[in-house]
């Protein structure tokens, strides 16, 4: 059996490579420059409105993408699985430290409105979010890097992945959640005769609502992605297939850029 840590594209399978096929540098340097601009502008932004905690997650969410491109494109030895884990890890936390940013985002933003949705507070609601991300990623790492061992030494690792998998359908479940959330929410704001003169005007909320959900949708149909891939072991056809990939990571990238900055915004003219 060939030794994979000598391996490269020219003289290996590429099935036999951490990420089962070759990965386009070119679509991995675009979302390196992407991810690295946007930590730039939410970094300034941050900057500028001294939203800390929010910023810190944001900040720290992009970093991680940023850095996770970078490996994919320059990772020393792609057939090993320490760029693969590296991959990983960053993805799932970055992905993590975005999630958690905006839900706090949103909580600010709603508490102008109501203290309470279907009879619980705000604060509750935040922290079960919260809460729920944090096992979530805790899964998907754990189920990630023990399959990827597993995958290192020759065994199947379905019993690995199935940690993975707990976690990304509750990911679903979690951002399906969120997604009602929001749009119950808009519905009780639209229907209500006595709406709280807030930091953002009505029509204006509802437009950030509309983003919130539209962003959430995206990480949705990637989580489903991904989903389906890792419940194929990874060997679906559609993994060989950056064209999904690049759509979801794209339309997730600028929509949480365009759902934090506003936000920031409206967060730091209210406490003037």
């Amino acid at each position: 059996m060939v030794s994979t840590q000598e391996c490269t594209f020219a003289t290996c399978d590429t099935s036999l490579s951490s990420f089962g096929y070759e990965p386009n540098n070119a679509t991995s340097e675009a979302f390196l420059a992407i991810f690295g601009l946007l930590f730039f502008a939410h970094l300034i932004q941050g900057w500028r409105h001294r939203k800390v905690v929010v910023t810190f997650l944001m900040v720290a969410g992009h970093f991680l993408f940023t850095f996770a491109f970078f490996e994919r494109s320059f990772g020393n030895n792609p057939y090993g699985q320490g760029t693969f884990i590296t991959w990983l890890f960053c993805q799932l936390i970055g992905s993590s430290a975005i999630l958690l940013g905006i839900y706090l985002a949103s909580s600010s933003m709603l508490s102008t409105y109501t203290d309470k949705i279907f009879g619980l507070r705000l604060a509750i609601i935040t922290a079960t979010l919260i809460l729920s991300e944090l096992t979530i990623c805790g899964l998907q790492a754990a189920g990630g890097y023990l399959g990827a061992e597993a995958t290192d030494k020759g065994q199947r690792p379905w019993p690995e992945l199935g940690l993975y998998i707990a976690g990304q359908s509750l990911q679903l479940v979690l951002l399906f959640c969120f997604i009602l959330y929001m749009i119950v929410f808009s519905q009780m704001m639209t229907f209500s005769s006595e709406k709280r003169e807030g930091w953002l005007k009505w029509k204006t909320a509802r437009v950030e609502l509309g983003i919130f959900v539209f962003c959430y949708s995206c990480y949705a149909f990637k989580a489903m992605y991904q989903l389906v891939l890792a419940a194929s072991g990874w060997t679906n056809s559609a993994a060989n297939t950056e064209v999904l990939f690049i759509l979801f990571q794209t339309f997730f990238a600028f929509s949480t850029h365009h759902i934090d900055i506003p936000t920031q915004r409206e967060l730091a003219n209210r406490t003037k």
